[in-house]
């Protein structure tokens, strides 16, 4: 059966696991997407921002011109300031409870054990024995204990002809790395070509943030109200970041695929909604950003796009850094006034290390 949590080597996410259910409810009845809507919508309390920068000394002012446009530029991921955004692995642990136990389950008719069995059998086999898989590290002392050991001791004595079958668990193993490899390739290659994505954060006034994306306060940030969207397909495919200690590992769905064995629709709908969890963790140093992330995992059906330009109907501010040149600010005035958006100015606080954000019109 398909499972509604979503682990990250081994922990239990939260804010993944209701992103995973959310996902799993619009695909099995899609007569409640309004109202999952209206739940994203309301856990962000309907306003998100996105920091854009001014580069003074270019003629082209990308940022500008998608704010003239009422647009946002959608990125390829191969272009973040992250190494390890969306770079999946492969966990041992996910390889000991799942992998394997698979892997063993399609290549071995007799003697017929259940997942668990197999589980506690590989765990044991492969710390008594010293053997380390090809390129991945070694398992950790804490996956081993006494409960394995004697789960073993008895599954030997029911089934000696298991002491062959372990004698050909490498074999296997190597039988089934290269199959391992291909899995994490095409899924990095995947994620690398066809996935765009733009970012959001529910602050507008955090100083790192304008530091990093706004130029050292020199840009400017952008205010959008979902709740004035019409777009249903921006709501659909805007999800908040799912921050962790640990990385993303190549979803358990997929290798059932890899491994030919079948699939029932729900397992098909898990693997999906796995996959976009894994474009939505990114580690717990950058929690600070509470980011919210529009994703298009396959840039071919991706709506309304021209050139990575998606249209956003719900511009509602413009907010302009506290170093903003002159210039700029009257560039931004005047845009601001000719297509009815509010306009503020961030300027220091007087008594704290805080930014406060001034009004306009």
């Amino acid at each position: 059966m398909p499972s509604n949590k979503y682990i990250i080597n081994g922990t239990d996410n939260p804010i993944a696991t209701w992103i995973k259910q959310m996902l799993l409810d619009g695909f099995g009845d899609t007569s409640r997407a309004a109202k999952l809507m209206e739940e994203k919508i309301k856990s962000f309390n309907g306003k998100l921002y996105q920091y854009c920068a001014i580069d003074s000394n270019s003629k082209v002012q990308n940022s500008i011109s998608n704010l003239k446009e009422s647009v946002v530029y959608l990125s390829n991921i191969k272009d973040f300031n992250d190494p390890f955004d969306t770079n999946i692995t492969l966990s041992i642990k996910n390889l000991f409870d799942y992998i394997l136990p698979h892997i063993f389950q399609k290549k071995v008719t007799s003697p017929a054990l259940s997942l668990p069995e197999l589980q506690s059998l590989l765990v044991y086999w492969f710390d008594v024995s010293g053997k380390r898989l090809v390129s991945m590290s070694q398992v950790k002392s804490d996956m081993i204990t006494d409960k394995n050991a004697k789960n073993v001791y008895r599954l030997l004595r029911k089934f000696p002809e298991l002491e062959e079958l372990l004698n050909s668990f490498s074999g296997i193993v190597s039988d089934s790395i290269p199959q391992m490899n291909k899995a994490m390739q095409e899924a990095n290659s995947y994620i690398q070509n066809q996935a765009l994505i733009t970012c959001f954060s529910t602050k507008c006034d955090d100083a790192l943030m304008w530091a990093h994306y706004a130029r050292k306060h020199k840009g400017f940030c952008v205010e959008y109200n979902f709740r004035k969207t019409k777009d249903t397909a921006l709501i659909t495919n805007l999800f908040p970041i799912i921050y962790s200690d640990n990385r993303p590992s190549l979803p358990l769905a997929m290798f059932r695929e890899v491994l030919g064995l079948p699939k029932s629709p729900e397992e098909s709908n898990e693997n999906l909604a796995d996959m976009i969890c894994t474009f939505l963790t990114k580690s717990s140093i950058w929690s600070y950003e509470d980011e919210w992330r529009l994703l298009f995992i396959d840039r071919t059906i991706i709506p309304s796009v021209s050139g990575n330009k998606y249209p956003m109907d719900c511009i509602d501010k413009v907010i302009m850094g506290c170093r903003i040149d002159i210039e700029f600010e009257r560039l931004l005035n005047s845009i601001c006034q000719e297509q009815s958006i509010h306009l503020s100015k961030m300027k220091l606080d007087e008594e704290n290390f805080r930014l406060s954000e001034v009004q306009i019109f």
